[in-house]
Order: C-alpha cells, then sequence, then structure tokens
C-alpha cells in the first residue's frame, strides 16, 4: 500500500482537516490491525550500596520528620541521593549525609528499618529503584516496596552559608538544653502561632523563651547572634533538633591538639537565616524549618525587677505535696494555695462538694506570703527537677510569682485568683 502523504503547511501555517497547501487530498486509508499501546520509557534502575549499620542509623535520625499522616503520600518517604538522605514534611526538613547514596531512589524509612532493625550490621544492604518500587536486599533477605516517582518528591532548598542573610554560631549544648527545657511553656492551641515554639532573640544577649499567656520560661545562651529583633521556631523543629543533637552531635576539633583539648571540645551548631527560614548544622547533619511569622510579646516587660516574699523548697518534696492535693484541686477548678511564714509552708487544695486538704513543708522564707497557682503548670515545672527550688513574688498579692532553680530566676507564672 502506498505511503500515506503528510499534510505540511507553510512556513508552520494551520492545514484545515481535508485540505493540503495546494487543494482537498482524500482521507489515507489506514489498514486495520492490532495496534500496540505507546510504552513509557524505561527509567534504568538507581542502585545504592551501603553498609546495613550505617544505614539504620541514618534511618533512625530522619525518622523523626516524616509525617505518619499527610496529604502528599510522597513524604511518608525519604530521599536517597546525592550524598545525603533528606526527610521533610514541608515545614521542617533534615538532610543527614550519606556517600554512598547516589543517584535518586525513595524509600519507606519505617518499614525499611522493620526490616533491617535485626540484619547484621556488617553487611552490605543493596537498594535498587525501578519504576515505582524499591527493594532492599540483605544476604539472602529481599523485600520490596512500592513507592512514587523520586521526582515527586519536594525539592528542600538547603542553603550554603553564603547563600544565606544572615549567619551565627552558637555552643549546641547550651542552645538545644536551653530550648527544650522552656518548649514545655509553649502554647499548644493553633490559634496563637507566634507563641506555638520557642522564640530566639538576637543580638548581643542570647535567649530563648516561651509562653503561653499563663506561663512564661527563658533560658539564656552563650554567644551572641547579628542582627536585632528574634527568630519563632516551631516546636516540632525544636522536638527534631534535641533528637539529632542527641544522636549525631560532633565536636569541633578544628583546634584540638592536644588530648585535654580534644576533650574539651565544644559542639557547635551553626545558624543561617533569613527572614522565612533557618537552618542549623551540625556534624553531618543539616536541619531547616520555615520561620513563623508574627510578634512575640515583650517578654522583658513581664519579667519583675523587684522582688517581695519568697520560699525556697525541695523540689522532690514539693511534687509529693502536689501529688496529694491534686485530685482535690482538680475538684477545685485546679488552685493549688500556698501559704508561708518561717520555715513552714502550707500546701493546699479544696473542692466545695468535697472539702479541703492541707500538706505542711519544712521550708525556708524571708517574708510571709501566699499566693495560688494551678496544678497543672505547677506539676509540669516541678517534673524532673531535683535540688531546692525558690517561689518568690514580684509584689504583693495576686502578683505573678518567679521560679528559681540552681540560682537561675528562669520561669514565671501568673497567679490565680482566689478567696482566703
Amino acid at each position: 500500500m502506498p505511503k500515506p502523504k503528510q499534510n505540511k503547511g507553510p512556513a508552520g501555517g494551520r492545514v484545515e482537516e481535508g485540505q493540503g497547501p495546494e487543494g482537498p487530498v482524500e482521507e489515507a486509508q489506514v489498514e486495520e490491525g492490532p495496534v500496540e499501546e505507546a510504552q513509557a520509557p524505561k527509567v534504568p534502575a538507581q542502585v545504592i550500596e551501603v553498609g546495613v549499620a550505617a544505614l539504620r542509623e541514618v534511618l533512625d535520625l530522619v525518622v523523626p520528620a516524616v509525617p505518619r499522616k499527610t496529604a502528599l503520600p510522597v513524604v511518608q518517604n525519604v530521599l536517597l541521593g546525592d550524598g545525603q538522605v533528606v526527610a521533610t514534611d514541608l515545614d521542617v526538613a533534615v538532610a543527614v549525609a550519606l556517600p554512598q547514596a547516589e543517584g535518586h531512589v525513595l524509600l519507606p524509612p519505617r518499614e525499611a528499618l522493620e526490616v533491617l532493625r535485626y540484619a547484621p550490621g556488617h553487611l552490605t544492604a543493596r537498594i535498587t529503584g525501578e519504576n515505582g518500587a524499591v527493594s532492599i536486599a540483605v544476604g539472602g533477605m529481599e523485600s520490596n516496596f512500592k513507592v512514587p516517582d523520586p521526582e515527586e518528591f519536594p525539592r528542600v532548598a538547603f542553603g550554603l552559608p553564603d547563600q544565606m542573610e544572615h549567619q551565627g554560631v552558637l555552643e549546641g549544648d547550651a542552645l538545644v538544653r536551653a530550648m527544650t527545657a522552656v518548649l514545655p511553656a509553649a502554647a499548644t492551641e493553633s490559634e496563637r502561632p507566634v507563641l506555638n515554639g520557642v522564640c530566639l532573640t538576637l543580638g548581643d544577649k542570647v535567649q530563648v523563651v516561651a509562653a503561653d499567656g499563663y506561663i512564661l520560661s527563658w533560658e539564656g545562651v552563650p554567644g551572641r547572634l547579628p542582627g536585632e529583633g528574634n527568630l519563632l521556631l516551631p516546636a516540632p523543629a525544636v522536638r527534631l533538633l534535641a533528637h539529632l543533637w542527641k544522636r549525631a552531635a560532633s565536636p569541633d576539633l578544628s583546634a584540638a591538639s592536644s588530648p585535654a583539648q580534644l576533650a574539651l571540645a565544644k559542639r557547635l551548631i551553626r545558624l543561617e537565616w533569613e527572614k522565612e527560614k533557618l537552618q542549623m548544622r551540625f556534624g553531618r547533619v543539616a536541619l531547616l524549618c520555615k520561620l513563623t511569622q508574627g510578634n512575640f510579646p515583650d517578654f522583658n516587660q513581664l519579667i519583675p525587677t523587684e522582688h517581695m516574699a519568697s520560699v525556697t523548697v525541695d523540689a522532690g518534696d514539693m511534687v509529693r505535696a502536689l501529688q496529694q492535693v491534686k485530685g482535690r484541686a482538680k475538684a477545685g477548678a485546679g488552685i493549688v494555695r500556698f501559704k508561708w511564714e518561717g520555715d513552714s509552708l502550707q500546701v493546699s487544695a479544696r473542692a466545695e462538694d468535697v472539702g479541703d486538704i492541707t500538706v505542711p513543708l519544712r521550708v525556708q522564707s524571708n517574708d510571709p506570703g501566699k499566693t495560688a497557682m494551678n496544678i497543672t503548670y505547677l506539676l509540669a515545672y516541678f517534673k524532673d527537677k531535683e535540688g531546692s527550688v525558690t517561689m518568690t513574688l514580684a509584689g504583693t498579692e495576686g502578683a505573678p510569682i518567679t521560679f528559681t532553680h540552681r540560682g537561675t530566676p528562669h520561669t514565671l507564672l501568673m497567679p490565680m485568683a482566689v478567696q482566703w
């Protein structure tokens, strides 16, 4: 059968159906027969070989950044490629160096860890990604998973230091310890996003602060960060930072030349930020998070500069007393009353339909005082505290109460109105 002529218009001009460049043409006749479906081009298999122990370690590091529920299922996987493993929930992302990770392969980390948990660490894992599937082979074992196309995974813009507007370095142990210490004071209600995390102040006096309207916690961090104002880190980013720091931090050994210097080498966190994002790097880890936009309350105006009556109590004794009055307090609007004079503190609670309960404690105090606070906040504050805690009234009855632990005032709690 003769090959049908193609309709070609002049210089890209449009050709009407049934028209040739010089007039009508007859419709080409095509023989009937089976037509094969067009096949998508086959993507070459991506293969990564890495030690089981190294792969387990990296997956354990990044798995907290992988959401269990999401509207974008692809982020329930991690991306192996370009010498690193990346996980993100679109608000927070983490990258951990893994030099063997070449190519681009998606891997469901929780399922992969189940497979690798009891595999001998000295063996090599062979990861193969091809056409919507990935497999892990270790020894004679092979496990297969269905995964999306790696091209669907969000590209996370981890930046080089000189690509960010501002840079700074802080002692990591102090920064992470301060952030995790104040985080319990952060608000949990979603309608107040500026309070749903930790505020990191810039300038010569670096502080981390958290508040929810009833409690304010703050901690100082040695060092300085250039600029003015503050950075607002969402709570999930702080929790992920604490997880990564605990497992992957390493000291800066660049200036260490002796065993003593090695032992004293500080573990540093490098911070790079601009208006909407903050990147923190240490060792082989990079964490990138979206910053919360808004104005954090001027907490310095809330911290009292004058103090009145104070009482010092053993934290363990206080926890036991609070546990004893907890039931009555919760039945009575959550109120716990404190009244002290000399070496005696009365911790009490009352419920109208039940009655009252009083627990005496031996304490040290300067002037007599009394106040009332919420049982939930008190239990949260005293949890895991050791040693003595000093509670100080910032003024007369009804004034905020400052809590000092190990010599550092770092928490302010608003009182509850009661009738004595």
